[in-house]
């Protein structure tokens, strides 16, 4: 009885520090990027991030960072935050044992394969912003090495969808990002074999992410390849991706006549996490035994029109909170189209990343998996109130209810990430240009307007600018 009543001291305490969900309590995060309250957005996370949620609290600092523009900060928190997510990647054993008797909050938050992947994408970013173009390849080169890495990780000892694991580690856009960063910063081989890559994965998961071929991925390839001799290479791709549209001649893209501004436009806001409950049966045959398997034979007893077989009662009904995923994809469309008056040039944007999607495809690969790990936590909490309960009815029925009253969903993500990214890009003749841009909603109206000064345009090289859109 003295270990129970340790154990029901600790699953008081856990109950008592709070029922509200990371995503009900944080959301405000979204309210104060929106209107710019970057000071209020800071005070609030450090009021309110706690020591399991230590990854969180550096990313949404260092995103709050980057939206207000200042780089070298953002920076600063992304390395701390990447330094972090790799050392918690591999989850304590300590605190896999204690989410068992309470939720998966008693875990620290080690952020999904897709927010790894989107910390040094963001690093780079700030650099671009810094003009260092070195530190900016090394950034753009870690995306994807990372991607891959933490899926494989995420997935180990067999993915609950195999070729739904192998999906999420191709991410077309890290790739043509890290091609234009290659070949900004003068990597043009490296930016030929991203740019393939990207071309590839477009193509790939076009029907699954619903983003086409960017227009200009065509004029990259045709532009760096030529600098390389490709041919061969060139003619092979346009074989294998019939409508990824390499020109012959004159692409699109900087060249010793012109250079190219490119705008990222980043708008919305990831799908976000809620909780839900179940409520499954344990019938009168089940014996028991390993926990996996029997919480795998428990969870095809939540599929619609699930009967108990005839002649079998139901002896118990688990409590089990479930992460939901709302909003997205798609949830805000963003646009934006370019004027450059003093050229008499403009163009619009074309979306390259569709993030709500991918959050989608994540949590649908990982939800089997969350699901059975979710009915094990429950069935270990009512193994505890039955062995309670023969030693003391009142002592069961307590050890029952502190179980069901610590029941929680781990509805914890990076909440200030965009829903999606477009790009837009215009070819200039060397000089100084304003930029006359608006921002677009899903029916091509005009929601807000700005002046971009001063952008230098030099001949055979890029200008870099992002945006974000709320």
């Amino acid at each position: 009885m003295r270990r129970l009543g340790v154990w029901c001291l600790c699953v008081a305490v856990v109950f008592l520090g709070g029922c509200a969900t990371y995503s009900k309590t944080h959301l405000q995060l979204r309210d104060d990027l929106a209107a710019e309250r970057f000071d209020h957005a800071l005070g609030f996370v450090e009021r309110e991030t706690g020591s399991k949620n230590r990854l969180l609290g550096l990313l949404e600092t260092a995103m709050i960072h980057h939206a207000a523009g200042r780089w070298r900060e953002s920076n600063t928190a992304f390395e701390a935050a990447e330094l972090l997510a790799e050392e918690l990647y591999t989850r304590s054993v300590s605190e896999g044992v204690a989410s068992l008797f309470s939720n998966d909050t008693a875990v620290s938050y080690r952020a999904d394969p897709l927010e790894r992947a989107m910390i040094p994408y963001y690093r780079a970013l700030n650099y671009v912003n810094l003009g260092d173009r070195q530190a900016a390849q090394v950034e753009a080169r870690k995306a994807g090495l990372i991607l891959a890495e933490s899926v494989e990780v995420l997935f180990r000892g067999g993915a609950d969808d195999a070729g739904a694991a192998k999906n999420l580690e191709r991410n077309a856009f890290l790739s043509y990002f890290a091609g234009l960063v290659f070949e900004w910063s003068g990597e043009v081989n490296d930016a030929f074999v991203a740019y393939s890559n990207a071309a590839r994965a477009y193509d790939a998961d076009r029907d699954r992410l619903g983003v086409p071929i960017p227009e200009w991925l065509g004029d990259d390839l045709r532009r760096t390849g030529d600098r390389l001799g490709f041919g061969a290479e060139l003619r092979k791709l346009q074989e294998q991706i019939a409508d990824l549209g390499i020109p012959d001649r004159n692409p699109q893209g900087p060249t010793s006549q012109r250079g190219t501004v490119a705008l990222f436009v980043e708008g919305g806001w990831v799908p976000h996490q809620v909780q839900r409950t179940l409520n499954l049966p344990i019938l009168s045959t089940d014996r028991g035994g390993d926990y996996d398997a029997w919480a795998a034979n428990i969870a095809l007893r939540a599929g619609p029109g699930w009967v108990a077989p005839y002649g079998v009662s139901i002896r118990y009904w688990l409590t089990v909170a479930l992460p939901d995923l709302v909003g997205g994809p798609n949830d805000e469309p963003l646009g934006a189209r370019v004027n450059v008056p003093a050229a008499g040039r403009g163009a619009e944007s074309q979306l390259i990343e569709d993030l709500g999607t991918r959050t989608r495809m994540l949590f649908d690969a990982s939800y089997p998996r969350v699901l059975t790990r979710s009915i094990v936590r429950a069935l270990v909490k009512w193994a505890a109130s039955e062995g309670a309960r023969r030693e003391d009815e009142a002592a069961g029925v307590l050890v029952n209810l502190l179980g069901v009253l610590s029941e929680k969903a781990d509805t914890r993500s990076w909440l200030t990430l965009p829903g999606g990214i477009a790009l837009v890009r215009v070819d200039l003749p060397p000089g100084r240009y304003d930029l006359e841009v608006s921002y677009l909603d899903a029916g091509g109206r005009v929601v807000a307007t700005e002046t971009i000064s001063d952008v230098d345009v030099v001949a055979g090289d890029w200008s870099f600018y992002s945006r974000r859109i709320f």
